[in-house]
């Protein structure tokens, strides 16, 4: 396989090119090892890889041998993704935010579908939008508006309360198949969004809604 991050590239500069382009054979490279692995080596890198799912899993467990053995797994169709391990952390207005915890695997599979998707859709974006993108944060969106509007000394903060827990799954997938025509990357998205989660190791489904705390 070419290098990983100049396949990235290249989906990126097909992405830009053509905005009508609705990619398909792209689970070869979900499935690849040395993308697997590229995506582990991202993974292990944040600290939240010694946290683990509801498997128990954490870093110091995945080596070659595992990812390999993922990669088979999910070209013969054998991989799940499991349920996220709930848990609660405090906001600052004394309130609480739940979290989904996935396992490794399943956050290693996450990440390979990002670092697949991610350069399609960044192509889409508005340069005005700075949530949840590489190289962009509240500090550069305050920026930008700084520099926009120099003379404005009232910035106003929303927020919508509960976005992420009530997103609604058939819109969300009809908004990425306008880029992604691939069956088998849809299914596996599909299967993330539902793979509910475990609390006090009860299970609940999950109807709508994607888990913070994961890819």
């Amino acid at each position: 396989m070419n290098n990983v991050s100049e396949e990235m590239k290249h989906l990126h500069k097909l992405a830009k090119r053509d905005p009508s382009k609705c990619f398909d054979h792209l689970w070869e490279l979900v499935t690849d090892p040395a993308w697997l692995m590229q995506a582990w080596e991202e993974i292990r890198s944040t600290k939240g890889s010694m946290t683990a799912g509801i498997d128990s899993t954490i870093a110091t467990d995945i080596d070659p041998e595992r990812i390999q053995q993922l990669s088979k797994r999910l070209k013969t169709g054998q991989y799940r993704p499991r349920p996220v391990r709930r848990v609660y952390i405090p906001k600052a207005n004394g309130k609480t935010r739940p979290l989904g915890i996935p396992t490794l695997a399943d956050r290693i599979v996450q990440q390979a579908l990002r670092m697949l998707m991610e350069p399609i859709f960044e192509a889409d974006f508005y340069d005005c939008a700075h949530g949840f993108r590489r190289n962009r944060s509240t500090h550069t969106a305050l920026r930008d508006v700084a520099r926009a509007f120099p003379r404005t000394t009232w910035p106003i903060e929303g927020d919508i309360v509960g976005c992420f827990d009530n997103i609604p799954h058939g819109p969300l997938m009809k908004a990425v198949e306008k880029r992604i025509a691939d069956g088998k990357v849809l299914k596996m998205i599909r299967a993330f969004l539902a793979a509910g989660y475990m609390e006090q190791w009860q299970y609940h489904r999950t109807y709508s809604g994607t888990p913070q705390g994961g890819v």
